[in-house]
C-alpha cells in the first residue's frame, strides 16, 4: 500500500500524525530528564558516547508511532 497514493487529506493526516508524534516525543523525552539542560538536546542526540534515547530520540521514535497509526487505519480502511 503506498501513501503516495492516497487522497491527499489522507496524506496531510499521515504528516501532522506524525509532526504531533514528534511533539509528543520531544516532551516526552524532556520531562523523562534524559538531559541536563533542554538546550543542550542536540549534543544528547548526536553524541555517539551519549547512552540515553534523548529528546530527539524520543521524538523520532513518536513521529514512527504517530505515522504507524494513521498507515494501520489507512490498511483497516481496505
Amino acid at each position: 500500500m503506498n501513501p503516495f497514493a492516497w487522497k491527499r487529506e489522507h496524506r496531510i493526516a499521515l504528516v501532522t500524525a506524525a509532526i504531533l508524534g514528534f511533539a509528543i516525543g520531544i516532551a516526552y523525552g524532556y520531562a523523562r530528564g534524559n538531559s541536563l539542560h533542554f538546550s543542550d538536546w542536540l549534543y544528547y542526540a548526536f553524541n555517539p558516547n551519549y547512552s540515553n534515547f534523548g529528546e530527539f530520540g524520543w521524538g523520532i521514535f513518536g513521529a514512527i508511532i504517530g505515522a504507524a497509526i494513521i498507515y494501520t487505519a489507512q490498511l483497516m480502511r481496505r
